[in-house]
């Protein structure tokens, strides 16, 4: 039952790094839903139920989670009265004196006592700590709303009386009270924020109705809704729910008083209890559990697809871990008072992440089988092939992001992220948060300092060189200011359509890796030779189509080039500019120096970097086919070590060139970088490839095995694709400096 997930011990149910941030609130991915997209974005309006199966077995088995915690209890009160009768008939009588009889009794008192004590003490200190949820109104948030009321109409369940987030991964339906619990109507429904940010639509689809499998109108009828509810109270009260997420006692020291200290042996056997009758009562009823779960299955795939299934469960269990390495990193950034406003995000970071090294971990837990003892939750490889055969295409065709289902995301997982901290115990979380946004407003206004320089060219994500500024030293100051202005009003006249080829670019060789991803998975299939040929046909009309486009964009990349370089050379005139980069003339003259050549090797390899970039992306799509197969496909293997030599080499070549570049961005090598190179040995400055293995330290692991390959590969394009930014931002600053001073001097007035 994915309803019950989160209560478990060892199982819960990216944002993705392309996410964009809209007007300064945070980041979205894709346009919101509207109301109508979700009305239309099912192929059906209701689905008939499947039966669960014997409905006397479901009702008996709600019946026994109420039964057996009830005599527990009874059993519980009646033996301490008999105890306490025994007790005090034996000081009553006349021969009562200090024996061994009369100290076991009075010990027996003291135990079954202090055992109530505690009992009460733990039921009320789980009450007192339950965790609050941040609740989505119908009026602040349609759109999730009417997406649930979608679903939960096509299987004829009912609708939920609220929905609530939580920072954790999980998504639970449970009843609002006691008596929705009797009669099994109106559950709330509580959806981790990870989901939304880490799933598509249609997979989140699948996992509410999954949930709501234990909501059908036999469910119902027959107790299930009781039986989940009492099922997951026991385990609330075992303590092993939170076992492995951050506590209070990590955020502060907390001493504890006597009384605690004392009756902590009766506090550990009071949990042990709780947990012995939650075994009792899940083993008793897991028959009927495992085919509501099953039945589930059937459901998800009814309406997100039976192709999806597979791929949500993988997901939803690197979602778990991703989860468990952000409560290691929380606890961390708490001391260093770096907290993130943005909780569910840092999860879904680590997911992505994880997922690809986790893969045969996640196939393993498949494999093992689900019996009482266990209670597992995860969802086996018998139930995947189940699923699977149905071929079901699926109700819901909604492709995007679930995260486009709320408005205004990030005002949303700031709050679900500040309660949360506050659950576990982070005083004052909104001091670090609003630092945070601030760090967060800051690069948000740096991006849009750096588009009004560029003009839309630093989104083709080439890279865009500086022509040597020393040769326009020779030219009066005057001339240079007509040629920057023109230059300036040239690209500010086109800006339109310099974003457009740039867009135009990008989406080019997003389709060019695909399509190369493609072709190399149709090789190790052993596709037929029309197929690949087809591929190729695409590949190369591809890379046309693309050539056509960036010759277009390569005259504006010529004119900012120029443009730049001018704005060097007046930088380098002007002692407004000199004053505001707290630099001294020959300071300056280093730095352009070697901002310049860096963007003139960067542009020289900018091609090797891009075949890295796609290597890496075939392999890491190779190596997750290598996970998913449970025999080992030789191909597949053949394949996977065929693209690690290819990424070794542009590494290798990489590697060596940055070497001999300078960093431009400042520091000293203590180690001796001059080594590396003539160019880098003034000064012992540091090396691009300095900071590269600074960066990326397990770069010489890459030629071990393909999966560490593709790691360093992944980390080292992304170093490269952050320096390039930090170099434009750097160009950005100096451009903004000379546009200032010289419209000053130009109106002395103001």
């Amino acid at each position: 039952m994915l309803q019950d997930a989160s209560q478990h011990l060892n199982v819960t149910f990216s944002w993705v790094s392309t996410g964009q941030f809209a007007r300064g609130k945070g980041p979205v991915l894709t346009e919101g839903y509207s109301q109508d997209d979700i009305k239309n974005g099912f192929r059906v309006d209701s689905l008939a139920p499947k039966p669960l199966g014997d409905r006397l077995k479901m009702a008996c088995a709600a019946l026994f989670s109420v039964v057996i915690p009830l005599v527990f209890m009874l059993a519980l009160l009646v033996v301490t009265a008999s105890w306490l009768n025994l007790t005090w008939q034996e000081l009553s009588s006349d021969q009562s004196s200090v024996s061994l009889v009369m100290a076991i009794l009075v010990a027996g008192d003291v135990f079954l006592l202090g055992f109530i004590f505690a009992f009460y003490r733990r039921l009320i200190e789980v009450r007192r700590e339950a965790k609050s949820y941040y609740e989505l109104s119908a009026d602040a948030q349609p759109e999730i709303h009417a997406f649930i009321d979608h679903i939960a109409d096509m299987l004829n369940a009912p609708k939920p009386k609220s929905v609530k987030l939580d920072a954790e991964v999980g998504l639970i339906l449970r009843p609002a009270s006691l008596r929705d619990a009797s009669v099994g109507e109106g559950p709330e429904v509580v959806i981790g924020l990870p989901l939304l940010y880490g799933l598509s639509a249609r997979q989140l689809s699948g996992v509410i109705a999954h949930a709501y499998a234990g909501y059908s109108r036999e469910a119902r009828l027959r107790g299930y809704p009781l039986l989940s509810s009492i099922d997951r109270w026991l385990f609330t009260q075992t303590g092993l729910g939170r076992m492995n997420a951050p506590s209070r006692s990590d955020f502060g020291v907390k001493t504890q008083s006597m009384i605690q200290r004392v009756l902590k042996p009766w506090d550990v056997l009071v949990q042990g209890t709780f947990y012995l009758v939650y075994r009792i009562v899940s083993s008793m009823t897991f028959d009927v559990s495992r085919k509501v779960d099953m039945a589930g299955d059937l459901l998800s795939a009814r309406i997100a697809g039976s192709t999806e299934f597979r791929s949500t469960q993988f997901r939803l269990r690197s979602l778990h871990y991703g989860q468990v390495n952000a409560n290691q990193e929380l606890v961390g950034s708490w001391r260093t008072k770096k907290l993130s406003d943005n909780f569910p995000a840092l999860v879904v970071d680590h997911a992505d992440t994880l997922q690809l090294s986790l893969r045969p971990r996640l196939i393993q837990e498949m494999e093992e089988l689900v019996t009482p003892l266990t209670r597992s939750r995860i969802v086996d490889l018998g139930r995947i092939v189940n699923v699977e055969h149905t071929q079901e295409e699926g109700a819901c065709f909604l492709l995007g992001a679930a995260i486009s289902l709320l408005r205004e995301p990030a005002k949303v997982s700031k709050a679900v992220t500040l309660s949360h901290y506050r659950f576990i115990g982070i005083r004052h979380p909104d001091v670090y948060a609003t630092q945070k946004v601030q760090s967060i407003q800051k690069a948000e206004r740096e991006k849009a300092k750096r588009h009004r320089v560029f003009m839309g060219l630093e989104r083709s994500a080439r890279i865009v060189r500086i022509d040597e500024f020393e040769k326009y030293q020779s030219s009066s100051v005057e001339s240079r200011l007509v040629d920057y202005r023109v230059l300036t009003d040239k690209l500010r006249d086109h800006e339109a359509e310099v974003g457009h080829l740039a867009d135009a670019v990008r989406e080019f060789e997003f389709r060019k890796n695909l399509l190369h991803t493609r072709k190399a998975l149709e090789e190790c299939r052993n596709a037929d030779g029309k197929v690949l040929r087809d591929l190729e046909v695409q590949w190369l009309t591809l890379i046309k189509d693309q050539s056509e486009f960036k010759s277009a964009l390569v005259g504006y990349e010529s004119s900012f080039s120029r443009k730049a370089a001018i704005a060097l050379s007046l930088a380098l005139d002007s002692a407004d500019v000199q004053e505001q980069l707290q630099m001294t003339r020959h300071e300056m003259h280093s730095h352009f120096v070697r901002l310049v050549d860096a963007l003139s090797f960067m542009y020289r390899s900018f091609e090797s970097v891009q075949r890295l970039r796609s290597y890496t992306q075939v392999l890491g799509q190779i190596l997750v086919e290598i996970g998913a197969d449970i025999k080992v496909n030789p191909q597949l293997v053949e394949m996977s070590n065929r693209y690690q030599r290819y990424m070794m080499i542009e590494l290798d070549a990489l590697i060596r060139v940055f070497a001999g570049v300078t960093y431009p961005l400042g520091g000293i090598s203590f180690s001796g970088s001059g080594q590396n190179g003539q160019r880098a040995g003034e000064a012992d400055l540091l090396t691009v490839g300095d900071v590269i293995r600074y960066e990326v330290p397990d770069l010489d692991s890459a030629g071990s095995c393909p999966e560490a390959c593709h790691r360093v590969a992944n980390a080292v394009t992304q170093y490269l694709d952050g320096f390039n930014e930090h170099i434009q931002q750097r160009v950005t600053g100096v451009v903004a400096c000379v546009d200032q001073s010289y419209s000053d001097a130009d109106n002395p007035s103001r």
